[in-house]
């Protein structure tokens, strides 16, 4: 092995983690805990200590491998002066791939498989001699069996895997790894975001602002916690955020948020008013579609000023009948407005909006500094299907049949909040 100079700091939970001998290794950790770091620096040492087998590398999605993960795994081996390429053919050796795309190549021979874990069954019927996953949790439980079933290089001096992430309730990652029966060659790791001394100075007082004290167990502390149960908006408060008129006030403009839904088709009007989100009106057409919805808002709305329209993902679709997307046909029917179109290029996970409008609804309920929702007395749906809708039993998925209105209106507040206002730091949380 050649000697490299390693010129990162590690705290002690860093070093349990990079020190650890058993198979599967779990690092949970709060948002900044240096959950990322440490799990570069477990693929660095593997690729400079053991070049002659294949690794691998993935994240939950692409733009958090592409973001986050391969940004700190390109820092460190920057500053291991380890010599390396992406996505392109080797220039040192005779590759072991054909195609480079996902290929990271090392000068001293090593070379590991980078995916997104929502493609895992790219990855079969290759061997690998150790992996790191980063950010797992939301990541299926199926992506690690397959990437532990690809475990199987006979050269490889340890065929470990590192998990790096910040939990997510009492799911597949709990089950393996923070239960108390706690299987052989399995260890948890965990850290909260004030572990870490090397970040700045009120960072970790800012992430507490930003979550619910439930949320913050996990966010923060890195811990295991059930804030998936009952009712979805918990902190959802009738008589704080539905007893405050929100009046129409021109000069605001107006943003028109959507859930594309056929029967009933759902939306929210929304006025911004500082620190104050107020749902004005509510648009709810059964056997409609989203012509009549717009039909319905120029109706009451004739001349709204600066229009934004907020939607999910699944509007850029086109459909069948029409041959054309739900953003295609609001521009199409908008268009004297000139509306500014501020639709979601990927669906945030649905934990993430639902976390997203609880603080906001927590800020109103408890008259705390921060952003706050108030609901026009007016829509009665929107608000009985905050109090009504709620999860599954012993799940974390949510029963859309606990409503009345299913969960269509408040899908639709949610993309307008996931847009305007990300649960997670922009940029995404520190790395460090």
């Amino acid at each position: 092995m050649q000697e490299r100079k390693i010129v990162h700091k590690f705290y002690s939970k860093q070093s349990d983690f990079l020190k650890a001998k058993d198979k599967y290794v779990c690092f949970a950790g709060g948002i900044g805990s240096g959950k990322t770091h440490a799990g570069a620096t477990f693929a660095a040492k593997r690729l400079l200590e053991n070049p002659e087998t294949v690794g691998f590398i993935g994240a939950n999605s692409y733009k958090q491998l592409n973001q986050a993960t391969l940004k700190k795994l390109f820092e460190t081996l920057d500053d291991w002066h380890l010599d390396y390429i992406y996505n392109r053919k080797p220039k040192w050796y005779k590759s072991s791939f054909d195609r480079h795309d996902g290929i990271l190549s090392c000068r001293n021979g090593a070379q590991a498989i980078v995916r997104s874990l929502d493609n895992y069954e790219d990855i079969r019927g290759i061997e690998l001699g150790w992996a790191w996953l980063d950010e797992t949790r939301d990541t299926k439980k199926k992506a690690f069996d397959v990437v532990i079933g690809r475990l199987r290089e006979k050269k490889s001096i340890s065929r470990d895997v590192r998990i790096t992430t910040t939990p997510n309730g009492y799911n597949w990652l709990y089950d393996m790894f923070g239960d108390e029966n706690i299987k052989k060659n399995y260890k948890l790791i965990t850290a909260g975001s004030w572990d870490n001394p090397f970040l700045p100075e009120g960072y970790v007082d800012s992430l507490n602002d930003m979550y619910t004290d439930e949320v913050s167990q996990q966010e923060v502390a890195g811990l295991f916690v059930n804030i998936t149960q009952g009712r979805v908006y918990i902190n959802f408060d009738r008589t704080a955020s539905t007893t405050k008129p929100c009046p129409y006030e021109p000069k605001l403009g107006l943003c028109h948020a959507f859930d594309f839904n056929v029967n009933p088709m759902c939306s929210v009007i929304i006025q911004i008013h500082g620190d104050e989100i107020w749902v004005i009106d509510e648009i709810v057409l059964k056997n409609s579609y989203v012509p009549e919805a717009c039909r319905e808002f120029i109706s009451r709305y004739p001349k709204p000023g600066i229009l934004q329209v907020y939607g999910d993902a699944s509007g850029e679709a086109r459909t069948h009948t029409t041959g054309k997307g739900c953003y295609h046909i609001i521009r199409d029917e908008y268009m004297k407005f000139n509306p500014h179109m501020k639709q979601l290029r990927r669906n945030p996970p649905i934990s993430d909006r639902v976390l997203n409008v609880n603080k906001y609804f927590e800020n109103t309920t408890k008259g705390v500094a921060g952003m706050k929702i108030y609901i026009d007395p007016r829509c009665k749906s929107l608000t009985k299907t905050l109090e009504q809708l709620s999860y599954k039993e012993n799940s974390s998925v949510v029963d859309e049949k606990s409503a009345t209105m299913g969960n269509h209106l408040t899908d639709a507040l949610g993309y307008f909040i996931h847009r305007e206002f990300p649960l997670r730091p922009k940029g995404g949380a520190l790395h460090l």
